[in-house]
């Protein structure tokens, strides 16, 4: 008699090609194989520089030869050595105008986030400057403060006497602090575009019921504003107090790093490849990313406490006409400083040997179709393979980051996995590590795999993941609803095509704010590329390109503003083009608190 017990059959173990074609299985090849290129990145040209600068840091060595192991030593240097300490002492003069930077920037974009005349102008001049190239910013600079030149014209013109005004970049006492405001002057433009886009992701209920709750305006942007976009002015913090202790370009084109202008990251850099002491400069960038997470952390506290001062502070209303005149008066000053240091370039550029002798530097030049100062800037610089090198680089970089982190945010948005916070975490982090400081190791690691002196290796070491862009994707994914993957997985597509047919079409307002900010990056890059492309011969670029005029041309400043002019006009062609998608983009994929 048969049991009445039914026994269950075994449950049969999918085979490798059903796993493969189940929505698990694909689900984890689609994360393995996204996740695999920014990994990679993430750990080559970050986190393993970063050990290995620890490591070097306990070591007197060079970029070959033997090793001698010292301990503390080179911590010991840094705060000992008269070049390290004054060039660490000039880091505060630089982290206070990161402070001031990121006040402006939220002054600026939370007056141009509501109605606002002449918004879109306002806007454009103050975000145009960012997208200058650093080196040519310096030249601007440069000619802007030399006595006698364009500032000390503008001076006399409100009525002081030019000879009783100070050197601005010799004068010690004032040159760091012009250093920094030209610094704000480069950097600002992009904080308020971030913040313009995070504050147009707000609520607009919020608003109104503030209003009706009778809440004025500091109480709207303490109350709402500032918690709605916490994320980012947390992120662009970050970012700004890492570029401050990183300053390179203003001091090394402007002075040279003369008259006690040297920042520690031009000490720094002088110290590991003029010197070639890497050990004491390993030492050196470790000392520079506890400042950075030190300082940021204290930032944040200040800022809580400066919240509790205003709010009790804030007894008197003013009037709305008198709101209303200080915000365009404090905008038409804004925007007038942001661009005469660039109305006064572009008149010199025009001017002959004769007129730039023999005038006035905010004189109009006689014609504005004399091209000769353009010529000999063009041939001098070499700026035909300069521009042709430079496009290569802009597409393949932009190709490649683009593409790796739509899929890195993909990947972390719509599949949970263990791990996903932590690789959220890694490159949240990696901001704190300041990457130009880590170029000592990046630089021996890019030498050992025979990447300098490489346009392939230079693309790459570009292509490393970009924590901005990968917070832009990330909130255009959170935009895009699941149901639209659901959908397509219903009708047979699979996770790759979801991605590739389904939602990377969608994420085109995404891509060209990425593209914009990421390219204006990569145009830029003096440093990396001065360092990995040395041979400038064949790989001059265009922020290299320039440089040439800091030797027996460097007092040529027909010639130098015609060659800055040349640089910034395919900065200025993308801006007239996509100054809406710019901002538009931000909106979308802003990054809320």
């Amino acid at each position: 008699m048969a049991s009445s017990a039914t026994v269950s059959a075994p449950k049969k173990r999918k085979s490798f090609s059903e796993y493969f074609h189940s929505m698990r299985g694909q689900q984890l090849i689609v994360t393995l194989v996204f996740l695999f290129v920014p990994l990679v990145l993430l750990f080559m040209f970050t986190y393993l520089p970063f050990f290995k600068m620890v490591e070097f840091s306990f070591f007197k060595m060079k970029y070959i030869g033997r090793r001698t192991f010292v301990g503390l030593q080179n911590y010991i240097s840094v705060f000992t050595r008269k070049d390290c300490f004054h060039a660490l002492s000039l880091s505060l003069y630089y982290m206070v105008g990161s402070v001031v930077q990121m006040a402006l920037a939220l002054l600026f974009a939370t007056i141009l986030s509501f109605k606002c005349k002449g918004s879109k102008f306002f806007r454009g001049a103050l975000y145009f400057p960012c997208l200058i190239c650093g080196i040519s910013v310096g030249f601007i600079f440069k000619f802007f403060f030399t006595h006698g030149f364009v500032l000390d014209t503008l001076l006399s013109w409100v009525g002081f006497n030019v000879d009783k005004l100070p050197f601005w970049l010799r004068d010690e006492s004032i040159n760091n602090v012009v250093l920094v405001a030209c610094s704000i002057w480069k950097y600002i433009g992009q904080n308020i575009v971030m913040f313009i886009g995070a504050i147009a992701s707000v609520d607009p209920v919020l608003y109104e019921a503030a209003e009706i709750d009778g809440a004025n305006a500091w109480h709207r942007f303490k109350d709402i504003i500032l918690p709605s976009i916490s994320t980012i002015v947390v992120l662009n913090l970050i970012i700004s107090v890492s570029g401050a202790l990183s300053a390179f370009e203003m001091p090394y084109v402007v002075t040279g790093g003369g008259f006690n202008t040297s920042t520690y990251f031009v000490v720094m850099d002088k110290i590991a490849h003029t010197d070639q002491k890497v050990g004491l400069a390993s030492a050196m960038a470790v000392v520079l990313l506890l400042l950075i997470v030190i300082v940021t952390y204290a930032q944040k506290a200040v800022e809580k406490w400066l919240e509790s001062e205003a709010e009790r502070m804030n007894a008197i209303k003013m009037k709305r006409i008198l709101i209303n005149i200080c915000k365009y008066v404090l905008l038409i000053f804004a925007a007038f400083v942001a661009l005469v240091p660039i109305v006064s370039c572009i008149f010199t550029a025009f001017k002959t040997e004769q007129e730039y002798a023999s005038t006035n530097v905010i004189t109009l030049p006689k014609s504005f179709l004399n091209f000769d100062n353009f010529i000999i800037a063009w041939n001098k610089a070499n700026m035909g393979k300069a521009f042709l090198n430079s496009f290569i680089i802009l597409i393949c970089v932009l190709a490649g980051s683009i593409m790796i982190s739509a899929m890195l945010a993909y990947v972390l948005n719509r599949f949970k996995f263990p791990g996903n916070k932590l690789i959220r975490n890694l490159f949240t982090i990696a901001t704190l590590i300041p990457g130009i400081a880590s170029q000592v190791t990046v630089y021996q690691i890019m030498t050992a795999l025979h990447l300098v002196n490489s346009m392939p290796g230079y693309i790459i070491l570009m292509m490393g993941t970009d924590v901005i862009t990968i917070y832009i994707f990330l909130q255009f994914f959170e935009n895009l609803s699941s149901t639209l993957d659901e959908s397509a997985i219903l009708d047979g597509c699979t996770y790759f095509g979801v991605f590739f047919k389904i939602l990377l079409p969608l994420l085109k307002p995404a891509i060209v704010t990425s593209a914009i900010l990421k390219g204006v990056s990569t145009y830029n890059e003096y440093y990396m590329a001065n360092l990995y492309l040395q041979d400038k011969t064949k790989y001059q670029v265009v922020a290299t390109s320039l440089y040439v005029f800091s030797g027996p041309m460097g007092n040529q400043y027909n010639y130098i503003c015609a060659g800055v002019i040349i640089t910034i006009i395919p900065a200025l062609i993308v801006f007239l083009l996509c100054q809406d998608q710019i901002y538009s983009g931000m909106a979308a994929g802003a990054v809320k608190g």
